[in-house]
């Protein structure tokens, strides 16, 4: 899970052998990510969308990022 202290959105990788699937809260009072970003791919410390996805929008127009 992904976000960031007194954001509230957050989003979910949910990783496969063949593919990566990222989804997010679209509503700010949701305690689910449920609404989907699409297939993912690796960009650096990023992962962005390949698929469109159900409240996403174009391909590469959604980003995770992750920073240590």
């Amino acid at each position: 899970m992904f976000g960031q202290k007194g954001n509230p959105y957050f989003a979910y990788l949910l990783r496969y052998p063949n593919e990566t699937w990222g989804s997010w809260n679209e509503n700010p009072q949701s305690s689910h990510a449920d609404a989907s970003l699409g297939s993912m791919r690796q960009q650096g410390a990023c992962w962005i969308n390949v698929t469109g996805g159900f409240s996403g929008g174009e391909p590469g127009t959604n980003k995770i990022c992750a920073w240590k």
